[in-house]
């Protein structure tokens, strides 16, 4: 099933669009929330980044991508409240990197033709760090 859909151009050229237009939205969201600018809808954008990759993610049945995009989607929608979130955002800042160039090696990938899941070890740190900061 991977190979099949990673193989159709039209397919994979819609995938690659949706990548680098999540990759500048995840950035201009990021430094939006630096400068404390809108930060509802930036907390927003991030969200939908997330949520949509996990859906998309599992069509390529890469169990541990959407765990990964899950776990972070779940721990932003309990921070949606921008004065919790400006509170966590140094903390989580690293994750959120983490998450952005996670993105960009995805992309990387798909246009090569060649996706690979995840090392669990990876999600499972990531998971441990985001139960820290709701401490």
């Amino acid at each position: 099933m991977i190979k099949s859909l990673i193989e159709n151009a039209e397919f994979r050229n819609e995938f690659v669009i949706e990548l680098k237009e999540f990759v500048q939205e995840f950035e201009d969201a990021l430094e939006s929330i630096k400068k404390q600018t809108n930060i509802d809808d930036n907390i927003n954008i991030l969200i939908r980044i997330h949520h949509t990759l996990k859906g998309d993610i599992g069509i390529f049945e890469l169990d541990n991508f959407v765990k990964f995009f899950r776990a972070l989607e779940l721990f932003l929608r309990k921070f949606s409240d921008p004065q919790k979130f400006i509170k966590i955002f140094n903390t989580l800042f690293p994750i959120l990197t983490e998450s952005l160039n996670l993105i960009r090696e995805l992309l990387n990938q798909v246009i090569k033709k060649d996706i690979s899941d995840l090392d669990l070890r990876f999600v499972n740190k990531i998971e441990t760090d985001l139960e820290k900061i709701l401490l």
